[in-house]
């Protein structure tokens, strides 16, 4: 898919898993932007995120630093768009740092840009950033993403040589209840400079894999060793 300047976009795979089970999912994508802003690619990035099942409909998921999750406020000639609706947390990619920054769009985060970086949001709350380690706007990569530890931390995992390296994790810090589900989504937002022409966002093998059921929990008393 090319995204024009500026727009952004985002899909909802349409299962719902509860949190309570350990969910993992995957995706090979890549980018391809034309634009280039002193010497480095205009804004340019993506996220995988989750949504409380029980939106009815995903709306919202801004320009820019909004990377089509968070968002975006205060960019001239456009109208503030909210960010996605019913948003849990989001795990952003982009080549600038933007989806870390504090300011613009985010009331928290750094205020120092770093390229390359996978920065945590807890619903639009800063939690953490990451170096990638690698060139988000080069070649296709794989990514792999598991919500683990009965939905308390989410680990991020790249394909290097037929095998998965964990390249960041996060504590999500979720309210988890026995019926607790959400849903699984990917965005994108194209550049906002200036000089940006196009960006294209192409990804493929969107896999999802979880339990969708409420889990039966057993409460038996300590027994003493």
């Amino acid at each position: 898919m090319t995204i024009n300047l500026p727009k952004a976009f985002n899909i909802l795979h349409p299962t719902a898993f509860n949190i309570n089970y350990d969910i993992v999912w995957s995706f090979t994508y890549v980018i391809q932007s034309s634009a280039y802003d002193s010497g480095f690619p205009a804004s340019c990035g993506f996220t995988t995120f989750l949504i409380d099942s029980d939106t009815p409909t995903l709306t919202g998921g801004g320009i820019g630093e909004g990377l089509g999750y968070g968002p975006s406020t205060n960019y001239t000639g456009f109208s503030n768009i909210s960010g996605v609706s019913g948003a849990m947390i989001a795990v952003g990619f982009d080549n600038l740092g933007v989806f870390g920054l504090s300011g613009q769009c985010y009331n928290t985060g750094y205020t120092t840009l770093t390229s390359n970086t996978i920065t945590f949001r807890s619903n639009y709350n800063y939690l953490s950033t990451f170096s990638c380690g690698f060139n988000l706007i080069s070649s296709a990569n794989t990514l792999r993403f598991n919500l683990t530890d009965a939905g308390q931390s989410i680990e991020v995992y790249r394909l290097i040589n037929n095998h998965f390296y964990q390249i960041a994790k996060c504590d999500t810090f979720f309210n988890v209840t026995s019926t607790k589900k959400c849903k699984i989504g990917i965005s994108f937002a194209s550049p906002t400079s200036s000089n940006a022409v196009s960006a294209a966002f192409m990804f493929k093998d969107f896999h999802v894999h979880g339990n969708p059921n409420t889990p039966d929990f057993i409460v038996a008393p300590y027994v003493a060793i």
